[in-house]
């Protein structure tokens, strides 16, 4: 990288260039404050890359999900998914035998369903679109690509931390309180699921049946042996 092509920001070159005008020898200290920015970007990039999952080869070959980047290349593709089985089954995840079959069935899906959806696949959005509802549609309901859902299934969930469970428990905490029975803290984190998944309570959908439930609900309460 050429240091002098290094872009420090409006304000940091504008700075630099007074600092210039003034200072005879301020040159060099230009180079020198140019180099440190460059190994302060090497460093930082090196760092993120140790923290970021994209060092483990079976997260830099999931890319073969991505039905934008799957649209482009089968040859690749299918080396990518060749490597993601390889990993699968030195974990211990599949067995090696199922691996043929699940590459037979993923050239089937290749040259059959997904040429004649190449629309939805290179339109696949991921900010507003679900890999999972997308590959359960295209998918689930071909008994010829059973295994290689399977699959699929498999390794979708390997992004899903931990962070969701232990929400649920602080969702508990509150909620939880003296004499309170099973199905009445069911009711609730149900009802709190519910309103997170709609954004909120002003986008409830209240229904009449809704309404007439919540109305009737103190006589239900009264009529329970």
């Amino acid at each position: 990288m050429d240091v002098t092509k290094l872009r420090v920001g409006f304000v940091t070159e504008r700075g630099l260039v007074e600092h210039m005008k003034k200072n005879s020898g301020a040159e060099r200290l230009r180079l020198e404050f140019r180099q440190n920015c460059k190994l302060f970007l090497l460093k930082m990039v090196s760092k993120l890359f140790e923290k970021a999952p994209l060092k483990y080869p079976l997260v830099r070959n999931l890319s073969v999900l991505d039905p934008r980047a799957l649209l482009k290349s089968k040859e690749v593709s299918t080396r990518k998914l060749t490597t993601v089985l390889r990993l699968l089954v030195e974990t211990g995840r599949i067995e090696d035998k199922c691996c043929d079959e699940i590459i037979r069935e993923f050239g089937h899906f290749y040259d059959h369903s997904l040429m004649s959806a190449s629309d939805s696949f290179r339109d696949f959005n991921p900010h507003s679109g679900r890999l999972d509802e997308f590959y359960q549609e295209h998918l689930s309901n071909k008994a010829e690509c059973r295994h290689l859902w399977e699959v699929v299934k498999l390794v979708l969930v390997l992004s899903h931390g931990q962070a969701s469970v232990e929400r649920g428990f602080s969702v508990n905490k509150e909620v939880i309180v003296e004499n309170l029975k099973e199905h009445s803290l069911i009711a609730q984190r149900v009802i709190n699921d519910h309103v997170h998944s709609v954004g909120g309570l002003l986008n409830i959908a209240y229904t009449k049946e809704l309404l007439l439930s919540a109305a009737s609900a103190r006589q239900k309460y009264l009529d329970v042996p």
